[in-house]
């Protein structure tokens, strides 16, 4: 199927569905949501902060990505919620479709909710076997402090 055959709809429901597995930690579900040769990368703005190793990730076919996923959820908070939002086709890629939105990530300390840093993810979502599946998915997360843009650039 041609890229033009992914609908909007179809590439958020499946990145908000990916989102929701992770940190319910439906671990058996994860394999099904990546193609066979699907690339993830996870990574800091700042990778001097000291749990930077902890979100700092490379890989590429779906078990690998698996493996990782699975050992990093095990060993983060729960419950954990990820918050797409701005969620956007940014264009085509072969037979896929990309995307980018935002991740707004929390946690429960002390009863009350916890903001862990928020992020950027962009991906690309094409058909396998006639599924939907997230082919690439690149996320960097927010660790710097916010100056004004004026004197980013």
């Amino acid at each position: 199927m041609a890229s033009s055959d992914i609908s909007f709809a179809e590439a958020e429901e499946l990145v908000g569905r990916w989102w929701f597995l992770y940190d319910e930690g439906r671990i058996e579900s994860f394999e099904a949501i990546f193609t066979s040769d699907a690339v993830f990368t996870v990574g800091v703005d700042d990778p001097t902060v000291a749990w930077a190793e902890f979100a700092t990730a490379e890989a590429s076919g779906r078990d690998a990505i698996v493996a990782w996923q699975t050992e990093h959820r095990l060993d983060s908070p729960a419950p954990l919620r990820h918050h797409s939002s701005n969620f956007h086709r940014t264009g085509t890629d072969g037979d896929g479709v990309t995307f980018a939105s935002y991740i707004l990530v929390n946690h429960v300390v002390d009863e009350m909710p916890a903001m862990l840093p928020s992020g950027v993810v962009t991906g690309t979502v094409r058909r396998e076997d006639g599924e939907l599946k997230i082919a690439r998915l690149d996320v960097v997360l927010d660790t710097r402090a916010s100056t004004p843009l004026r004197e980013q650039r």
